[in-house]
């Protein structure tokens, strides 16, 4: 499992992170178009995040699609990232 400080040290993680949680199921591709990340960024911290469990891989043809997983830890991470958009948009 990956530890908290690992997850949240990572500007790019955190950007690539919050794309999954805002969109759901998305292409790599679209996170590197949506964050500004290279593709070769977005692709590492997925994979990062696929191999600790936050986030699950789909198929569908040559495509490949992220999105968080159904981990208690995934769930906790989508719960503050959107609860911490919340409070930001209050405060604007």
């Amino acid at each position: 499992m990956m530890r908290l400080e690992e997850i949240f040290s990572s500007r790019g993680r955190v950007v690539v992170l919050r794309c999954v949680c805002e969109c759901g199921g998305v292409h790599i591709s679209e996170v590197s178009r949506r964050t500004g990340l290279s593709f070769t960024t977005v692709r590492r911290h997925l994979e990062e995040l696929k191999d600790k469990g936050i986030l699950e891989e789909i198929s569908v043809g040559r495509s490949r699609f992220f999105r968080l997983s159904k981990s208690v830890t995934a769930e906790r991470i989508r719960r503050f990232m959107l609860s911490f958009e919340d409070s930001r948009d209050h405060k604007m």
